[in-house]
């Protein structure tokens, strides 16, 4: 396990949407890396790699221990709309511009649910 993946699991104990806005923002970076690569077959296999972390990283959320039923709630309302659009950046990996864009829809339905106040990210 990455630093950074132990530092967003520490973290997202205390709101599980930091964690996932986080990840996902971590991730569109990545993408960024990848478009400006023009789609090279070594970015776009370590972009599949990296969204597949991602996607499993959402899919553990639903097992995540949230004590404060609301959010909860709020949470597992989320998780299958933000990961259908990571499965379609995933599918799209050989596209980094609109797997951006699947990953970007992610984020903003992550932090409209999370009822926090997230910076943007261009």
């Amino acid at each position: 396990m990455k630093v950074h993946d132990l530092f967003l699991f520490e973290y997202s104990s205390a709101n599980p949407f930091v964690g996932l806005v986080t990840n996902i923002d971590l991730k569109i970076k990545e993408v960024e890396t990848a478009q400006s690569a023009h789609s090279s077959t070594i970015y776009t296999t370590s972009l599949k790699s990296t969204l597949q972390t991602l996607l499993r990283f959402i899919e553990s959320a639903a097992e995540w221990n949230v004590p404060e039923k609301k959010l909860r709630a709020e949470l597992h309302a989320a998780l299958p709309a933000i990961k259908s659009h990571v499965k379609a950046a995933l599918t799209s990996a050989s596209n980094p511009t609109k797997a951006r864009e699947h990953l970007f829809a992610a984020r903003k339905i992550a932090v409209k649910k999370s009822h926090l106040y997230f910076g943007s990210i261009t």
